[in-house]
């Protein structure tokens, strides 16, 4: 199930987007009596958006984080989501417990190590944050690539695929599907066209690999022109 609500403006589509990632946390380490999980998405979106979340009153004790995908680079690099989440959350002051990829950044070893990890986070997730591409790509499942053509697939190494920068390990549409929320801001012409072309595209996975978001996890989109 995917809704699609709008907005004036970006900055008006990324508050209530942190407001819904917000509630939806917060109902659930009401209702649990354990450990709730939150997966979140590199790019620039998440630099404004995850310090909205953070403001929010919520127990980071009880809650996993981990990423949809992860660029295979060092936590010091400017393109690690690793390192950006570490970052924000240091600078809000919140307690963080991340599950990534390790130190060994070969491929396999990485992959090897992000499973074990994931293996123990909670699951489903309570909500998460997600990105799509002009290319209809979100995570690192990149159009006419095998990993989004795999309904069952948990998670893969995807190598460098241009125009993305960086090998890359990803969740897979199996992962996906055990989410309660996902969320996906979609600014700009380019994304919202992707994301009408997914929908429009529904049994083509391959070629728009955001088709596959509506065949799992209610996905709420929160959408502006600009």
């Amino acid at each position: 199930m995917l809704e699609i609500l709008k907005f004036a403006s970006a900055a008006e589509a990324e508050a209530a987007c942190a407001q819904a990632l917000s509630n939806a946390l917060a109902r659930a380490l009401k209702a649990a009596s354990d450990r709730i999980s939150f997966m979140v998405s590199g790019g620039n979106t998440p630099r404004r958006l995850l310090p909205l979340v953070l403001a929010a009153d919520l127990d980071w004790n009880r809650i996993d984080v981990f990423a949809s995908d992860e660029r295979l680079v060092p936590v010091g690099h400017p393109d690690s989501t690793e390192g950006m989440v570490r970052e924000i959350f240091a600078s809000s002051q919140k307690t963080l417990n991340y599950f990534g990829i390790g130190e060994d950044l070969t491929p396999d070893s990485a992959l090897r190590h992000w499973k074990a990890r994931l293996q123990t986070a909670t699951w489903p997730v309570t909500a998460g944050l997600i990105g799509i591409g002009e290319d209809a790509h979100f995570a690192s499942l990149f159009p006419n690539r095998p990993e989004i053509g795999e309904p069952d697939l948990f998670a893969a190494a995807v190598p460098e695929t241009s125009p993305h920068r960086h090998a890359r390990l990803t969740l897979g549409r199996a992962a996906f599907a055990r989410c309660d929320l996902l969320t996906l801001v979609v600014a700009g012409e380019g994304k919202r066209r992707a994301l009408d072309d997914s929908q429009a595209a529904m049994s083509e996975p391959i070629s728009y690999p955001a088709s596959a978001l509506a065949e799992g996890a209610p996905v709420t989109v929160f959408a502006c022109p600009v």
